[in-house]
Parts: structure tokens; sequence; C-alpha cells
């Protein structure tokens, strides 16, 4: 009886292990170069302006997140990258290896308090609007 619990309690545990592996390692160390900052969105940065400062498309992105890395390879220097549910450390990483060969990447936002994913109504991840 004792070995069952114990081993309901480790396959759930192996099994998120083994899913969360893909993520931890798609983005290893970036290089020591600086690579991309996210800023923090300013007061300003509401749907109605960002057509206004020049961007055409906002892309919702995290680290962790495997589908968003297409979204974030087809951002042009006119795209707003939003990093939500995230770290900056992490997003800042995650960008700095996917644009180590473009210079300089798109802009970036770490949206720590949700003021952009609220304001675009993000629900899921990736999320690109056209502007």
């Amino acid at each position: 009886m004792l070995a069952n619990r114990s081993v309901s309690f480790v396959v759930p545990f192996v099994v998120t292990f083994a899913l969360m592996t893909p993520c931890l390692v798609a983005f290893p160390d970036a290089a020591a170069k600086a690579g991309p900052v996210c800023s923090s969105p300013q007061s300003d940065w509401q749907k109605s302006h960002l057509k206004a400062k020049g961007f055409t498309e906002v892309i919702f992105f995290a680290s962790w997140c495997q589908s968003c890395v297409s979204h974030l390879q087809a951002a042009t220097d006119k795209s707003l990258l939003v990093a939500v549910y995230d770290t900056r450390a992490a997003a800042e990483k995650a960008l700095a290896h996917i644009f180590r060969k473009n210079s300089p990447p798109p802009p970036c936002v770490f949206d720590a308090n949700h003021q952009l994913g609220k304001e675009f109504q993000v629900d899921s991840l990736p999320a690109k609007f056209p502007l």
C-alpha cells in the first residue's frame, strides 16, 4: 500500500519534469554580449497610442512558450514584443537567443503589471495583434 502511494507521488513529478525539460533547455545561455532589454511599459502605451508610435503589430510571449518562437522570429522592427507571465531575465535571455543573429532586436516591453495584457485581453500565448 505504501509503495502505491510513493509511485502515485513520483509518477506525476517525473511526467511534469519530462514535459518541462524541453522548455528548460530551449534557450541556452546566450552569448556574453549584452542582449535585448525589455523596458517597462510607459503610461501612454495603450492600444490606441501604439499605432501612432509606428508599431504595426504587438506580439505577446513568454520564455517558456515554445509556440511563441515562430511568432518572435517573424517579428520586424515595427513589432512591439511584450513579455508576459514571465520574469524579465528569462524573457531577455530568450530574446537574446532568438535574435542572436539579428541586430538590433525589435523593441520589447516587460508587462509585469499586465497593463498591456489587459488592454489587449490576452488569455493565451502566443498572442499576436495587428494594429
